[in-house]
């Protein structure tokens, strides 16, 4: 996801310098067709920032997901060996009862 990520990125920034260089050179107001194409141009890059923000938001979703997993992980093996301590001492206990008798 990251290589698209970064894809989607670089056609934004072609996108913006395409944009940046009608409106620098003067030729947006020059006549409709630079005024229709300039405009055409702005949609696309707003697609492609759209784009841009739903990859990075899945991407966010999905590490996200990633940290809960590891955390229940971890939880789940420190149950674990909570349950092992008590046994273990359940087991001693049991031990020193029967040697006691």
């Amino acid at each position: 996801m990251d290589k698209l990520i970064m894809t989607e990125m670089k056609q934004m920034m072609r996108e913006f310098g395409e944009i940046f260089s009608i409106i620098n050179r003067g030729e947006l107001f020059e006549d409709e067709n630079n005024m229709k194409e300039c405009l055409y141009k702005c949609k696309k890059l707003q697609n492609v920032l759209m784009n841009c923000t739903k990859l990075i938001e899945l991407t966010f979703i999905e590490l996200q997901e990633k940290r809960e997993q590891a955390l229940l992980a971890l939880s789940y093996e420190s149950d674990n060996e909570k349950r092992l301590k008590q046994l273990d001492s359940l087991v001693l206990e049991i031990n020193r009862k029967q040697q006691d008798k």
